[in-house]
């Protein structure tokens, strides 16, 4: 009888652990098919841009493509260079406020 008792004890230690296998196998096969998802939409997605790629490079051989700024469709006139306001000494102001900053020194 006790020998029964043992074995029944056994036999069920035995499947709990195969169900524990069993459940990290489920983990891991899940995992695995994630990232595998995620491998082939990576490999879509750059596939997608070589085609872009290649098809800009068809739209202009041997050039760069050349980007269109939006105000160049406008009629307004172009925005000021960087560092000038338009008018004349647009620099120059800027120099002043420079200046008038650098005099504060550390109060």
């Amino acid at each position: 009888m006790q020998f029964l008792q043992q074995y029944a004890a056994h036999q069920v230690a035995y499947h709990q652990r195969m169900a524990g296998y069993d459940e990290r196998l489920d983990q891991l096969q899940t995992q695995q098919r994630v990232t595998l998802a995620h491998i082939e939409r990576e490999r879509r997605r750059s596939r997608r841009m070589q085609e872009v790629q290649q098809h800009l490079l068809q739209l202009l051989p041997g050039e760069q493509p050349v980007w269109r700024t939006p105000w160049e469709d406008s009629p307004l006139p172009p925005p000021p260079a960087d560092g000038d306001d338009g008018a004349d000494g647009g620099d120059a102001f800027m120099n002043d406020i420079n200046f008038n900053l650098d005099d504060l020194g550390d109060e």
